[in-house]
């Protein structure tokens, strides 16, 4: 299995339009309403968030922001950083290992492609111990910083790259 990170590209769309389930649902926004999003930011001149493609043998079954906009400023006072937001696998590829190894090469790719950045935030759903779970095998800590989200409360996470 090899998993890779893109700059995502409209032709990647049809793989990324998948549904989550109803827990799922709850805690990241489907890949369309990502990239709506992202498309009405750069109307509006900003052009701050940089969709990425997790390709597993060549074809695209994840998704993912990295939002360097003002956002991440509710998570951490670090100028140097970005948020990490939208973060999804095709349920079809969940459970295979994916989620792990994207997250495990995501500083490389910081690295190579915004090589100022020093620091990753995120916000997690307390009620998603499988994200949680995740972030803290990836080396993501919790400094015991929480916000009240959409659904619910939210751990703020964050890793060096």
């Amino acid at each position: 299995m090899m998993t890779e990170l893109k700059h995502y590209n409209y032709t990647h769309f049809p793989f990324l339009n998948y549904s989550l389930d109803d827990f799922q649902i709850q805690f990241t926004a489907t890949v369309p309403t990502a990239i709506r999003r992202i498309e009405t930011r750069k109307i509006n001149g900003d052009f701050s968030a940089h969709a990425v493609t997790v390709m597993n043998n060549q074809v695209p079954c994840g998704f993912f922001i990295l939002d360097f906009g003002s956002d991440k400023y509710e998570l951490t006072t670090e100028k140097n950083s970005v948020l990490l937001r939208s973060f999804s696998i095709n349920p079809k590829f969940q459970g295979n290992g994916i989620g792990k190894n994207t997250i495990n090469l995501l500083s490389d790719f910081i690295r190579k492609y915004f090589p100022e950045t020093k620091l990753v935030v995120l916000a997690v759903n307390e009620r998603n111990v499988a994200a949680i779970s995740l972030y803290e095998k990836t080396g993501f800590k919790f400094d015991e910083k929480t916000r009240e989200g959409a659904s619910g409360m939210q751990r703020i996470m964050f890793k060096n790259v």
